[in-house]
């Protein structure tokens, strides 16, 4: 029996296990690695190269022939504070429309457009359509009043003033359909001169007082919902996208990458193959070749807005980021 039961874990112990692909040699020497083409008369435009670590945040939205992205990764430990590097960048007609780079203490949990495609990026506002004028928008919690009644008297105030209120998830991409007051936070006037952030605590009874239910259940009626296709991903939606122009045309193991999940009762571990893919682009009437090497590289898929395509490869091990348009 105790045969049985060896026999048994080796077995399981075998199927969590990933061997080593057998590594080949490159089959197209002769083809260039991306950037470059076989051809010299395609030539993509580096747009810019922004440095990147292996704990970096990258999300993506794609409106009306424009392409945000949103960086966020660790910065400086000052003060024993741990800092925050942000970068916003917006591409449109096969420029940089805008780069915006800052450093702050905190961690951004959603990033959205409004209905007037302006941009909110944690505590900031940039207003389309030039997105050059940038806002602070101020966060109210009742929190910060110590005193009982002061407290009742902010939520009051604050409530008197909402004109309409938006409730935004506190995690990236989550849109919210029903009201929630567990992990959420409310844009309060979302597209006037001044809006505000509220928080969950405002929806709380203020102990002996309570709170005023006139303002409390007219604000609740305000409460709307972001719709899905306004928040920024960490997926650029490419559905609708033609690939034919950028075909893949074979691919090889060049490497191995070691991985281990799980945790003390169940896990697996082994290798997992790197490749290298052959590609042919279909370009104004032109066939070239060019190839990606995960070991040095690893290219998103290509990304058409309008008349311009645009590529973003990120080096590996992950270094930088950069952006390269074909038009």
């Amino acid at each position: 029996m105790k045969n049985v039961y060896l026999a048994f874990l080796l077995l399981f112990l075998f199927s969590c296990y990933s061997p080593k692909s057998k590594v080949e040699k490159d089959k197209h020497p002769e083809i260039p690695e991306f950037p470059k083409f076989d051809s010299k008369e395609v030539n993509p435009e580096k747009l810019i190269e922004i440095p990147m670590k292996e704990d970096a945040r990258c999300m993506y939205l794609i409106k009306d022939d424009i392409l945000f992205i949103y960086i966020e990764k660790d910065g400086k430990q000052v003060n024993e504070i741990s800092l925050r590097e942000h970068a916003i960048l917006i591409l449109k007609n096969g420029k940089i429309f805008l780069s915006d780079f800052w450093t702050d203490s905190s961690m951004v949990l959603s990033v959205f457009l409004d209905l007037e495609n302006n941009i909110y990026v944690g505590n900031r506002r940039y207003e389309a359509p030039n997105y050059t004028i940038k806002k602070e928008i101020s966060s109210l919690s009742t929190l910060s009043v110590d005193k009982e009644y002061e407290r009742l008297q902010l939520q009051k105030k604050t409530f008197e003033n909402i004109q309409s209120v938006y409730q935004v998830p506190s995690y990236f991409y989550t849109a919210d359909t029903t009201f929630n007051l567990k992990e959420s936070k409310f844009l309060c006037n979302m597209n006037s001169e001044n809006p505000f952030y509220i928080d969950k605590y405002f929806f709380e009874k203020i102990n002996s007082y309570g709170i005023d239910s006139t303002y409390y259940y007219s604000v609740l009626k305000k409460v709307k919902f972001l719709k899905g296709e306004q928040f920024f991903t960490d997926k650029i939606d490419t559905v609708d996208q033609d690939f034919n122009f950028f075909e893949k045309t074979g691919s090889i193991v060049v490497g191995n990458n070691y991985f281990s999940h799980g945790n003390h009762f169940i896990g697996s571990s082994g290798y997992e193959p790197v490749y290298l893919t052959y590609y042919e682009l279909n370009y104004k009437n032109k066939k070239t070749k060019t190839k990606e090497n995960n070991l040095n590289q690893v290219l998103l898929k290509p990304i058409k807005l309008g008349e311009d395509w645009y590529f973003i490869s990120f080096s590996n091990p992950l270094t930088k980021m950069t952006i390269f348009h074909l038009n």
